[in-house]
């Protein structure tokens, strides 16, 4: 992985832009107290994720970080870093779990963790984009965390998948908000690994960076 530093002008500092929408992962940046701007990356993200040539999940989740950060930063003409992250789950055979596109993959999904662990891998990727020059990878890591949910009835389920907030969320659903209503989850690592951005090792990589205060 390239560990290139930043390079900035002083007259024209890089901005920092996320790429993504997701109200979580903007969330936990600002808590760091970072400034930043939002935008969607164009890369069409798969559903399912396949390993193809992929050493590890880490390895395949950090290169759909790569994809989302460089489509973006072709659309970019000013100096900025670009943070991309992208969230993948394992279950308890080693099957990737992507995120559903239909209530019916949610509902086996959720069927498929209950009374068991998996495994929930984000890679992250920062790319500085340098007016007339190419772009560069400044870091790129992933974090893997291990999440254990216990039994659900199918009326939980049921009530769930009717709430309608399963699309976009890796593995059908998202961790806060099932913690919050009582679902029996326990999690072994970093907890926002499974939210979508996994902060202590993004806090590390960002104060190294110059991002963040020492």
């Amino acid at each position: 992985m390239n560990h290139a530093h930043l390079r900035s002008c002083s007259a024209h500092p890089p901005t920092f832009i996320l790429a993504s929408k997701s109200p979580r992962r903007a969330q936990m940046l600002r808590e760091l107290g970072l400034h930043f701007e939002q935008a969607e990356p164009p890369f069409d993200d798969p559903p399912q994720p396949e390993m193809l040539d992929h050493e590890s999940p880490g390895a395949l989740a950090a290169h759909l970080a790569e994809k989302k950060a460089c489509s973006l930063a072709a659309t970019i003409s000013k100096n900025s870093t670009i943070l991309a992250a992208d969230t993948i789950c394992v279950d308890f055979q080693n099957n990737l779990i992507g995120t559903p596109t239909t209530e019916s993959e949610a509902r086996e999904m959720i069927h498929t963790f209950s009374n068991c662990d998996h495994q929930v891998v984000t890679g992250v990727c920062l790319i500085q984009t340098n007016t007339g020059a190419p772009s560069t990878i400044v870091n790129q890591f992933a974090d893997t965390a291990t999440v254990t949910l216990g039994h659900l009835t199918d009326m939980q389920i049921q009530d769930y998948l009717h709430l309608n907030t399963w699309p976009g969320k890796a593995g059908g659903y998202n961790l806060t908000e099932r913690l919050e209503v009582g679902w029996p989850i326990t999690v072994e690592g970093d907890s926002t690994t499974v939210v979508g951005l996994p902060m202590i090792k993004l806090k590390t990589v960002l104060t190294k960076l110059g991002f963040l205060p020492t």
